[in-house]
């Protein structure tokens, strides 16, 4: 039926909608933020955040505001890069392996389908999973207790907490962004 002339549809849409932002947040959630919680609730154990707080230093804005504001600078350029590699790994899966439609027939599609605002609604998406896992790990990082164990307990809930709230901001970003007008240019 000609069906797999339009694999690059699922391409364009997709992977810049719904599979990049959700695995940026994995990914995110899994090295960023328990990182952030691992070394935050360490420095928390070791008396190190109580060391700054008795040398003046307000130690939220010091360690939690650079960490967030670090983000913010660096992540929008990684989240372009995934999104990069995300087309590129499907134009390999659709082109190179299954062998249906050729590379121009690819691009055609993929492109026909592709609008500026599906990439800047993609990045609003990925970088409001990234703030709110980076807050999320400061927070369990920051008030860790209970020795070593605790902070293994801190790092496990903040995982729990990242993954559902990634999924509940993915969800919300797709309704807010393509819920009532998909621009899908589809049909009659």
């Amino acid at each position: 039926v000609g069906a797999p002339a339009y694999a690059g549809v699922f391409s364009a849409w997709c992977d810049l909608r719904e599979l990049v932002p959700y695995a940026f947040g994995y990914m995110m959630a899994a090295k960023v933020g328990t990182g952030i919680v691992a070394e935050l609730g360490s420095m928390r154990i070791s008396d190190e955040i109580d060391a700054l707080e008795v040398m003046g230093i307000n130690s939220i804005t010091f360690l939690c505001a650079t960490r967030l504001l670090a983000a913010w600078m660096v992540l929008p350029f990684m989240y372009i890069a995934a999104v990069g590699a995300g087309f590129f790994a499907s134009y390999l899966a659709v082109v190179q392996q299954i062998g249906e439609v050729s590379s121009g027939g690819f691009f055609l599609i993929f492109w026909m389908f592709q609008n500026p605002p599906d990439l800047l609604y993609s990045v609003i998406k990925g970088m409001a999973m990234a703030t709110v896992i980076v807050l999320v790990g400061c927070y369990y990082g920051y008030n860790a207790s209970g020795g070593p164990v605790g902070v293994g307990t801190a790092t496990a809930k903040s995982m729990v907490m990242n993954i559902v709230l990634v999924h509940l901001i993915g969800m919300l970003g797709t309704q807010l962004f393509w819920g009532a007008n998909p621009r899908a240019p589809i049909g009659g």
